[in-house]
């Protein structure tokens, strides 16, 4: 590290102060501005603190499913936590208490997960028997590919509520619709005056 002295306007760069400057008048030290004495001299502290987690699994603490969905999609994040890590390989596997839809195993690998990056990785649970507010648990373990084997895990419930009709003839729907036939309308009559001219 070294200091610099900024340059007000009309100084020439060569007297910017440098690690190799010290036979230049300007850079005594300390180095007078504005009445204030600067010193080349200055200390960085630097605090050693735990590097995150390799390995860590994110999830909501409920999701909430529509009753009726036959493949109903759970999301879960795989991550590898620290951002100083090469890329990972991960394996998962997640499980349910079976009361939706009925007991599933769900198994696979995620490769090269990028440090300090998370990949999606999925439940799939059939919610098309399922009665409003059932529920269920879902608790995904996760692992590492690569000796030593770290792991993580965590539970997630998830909620089977009734499912909300998307309403096709709102305000902003029927303007469009009228304003479309309205054109529509004008565009034909104008070629049938076309045509009888």
């Amino acid at each position: 590290m070294f200091y610099c002295r900024l340059d007000p306007p009309g100084i020439d760069t060569a007297l910017v102060c440098d690690i190799l400057c010290g036979s230049l008048p300007e850079c005594e030290d300390p180095n007078w501005y504005s009445g204030n004495p600067y010193y080349d001299k200055d200390t960085l502290v630097i605090h050693v603190v735990e590097s995150p987690p390799a390995l860590y699994v994110l999830q909501d603490s409920i999701y909430y499913v529509d009753q009726g969905q036959t493949a109903a999609y759970i999301p879960f994040s795989i991550c590898n936590g620290d951002p100083c890590a090469d890329p990972q390989d991960y394996g998962y596997c997640i499980t349910n208490k079976g009361w939706v839809g009925g007991p599933i195993v769900q198994c696979d690998t995620i490769e090269g997960v990028p440090g300090g990056e998370c990949e999606d990785v999925y439940g799939v649970i059939d919610a098309g028997l399922a009665d409003i507010c059932d529920y269920d648990t879902l608790t995904i373990i996760a692992w590492s590919v690569a000796l030593p084997v770290i792991y993580d895990t965590c539970v997630q419930l998830i909620h089977v509520v009734e499912s909300e009709p998307v309403p096709l003839f709102t305000a902003p729907v029927v303007t469009i619709l009228v304003l479309a036939l309205v054109l529509a309308a004008a565009v034909f009559m104008r070629r049938r005056a076309v045509s009888r001219a």
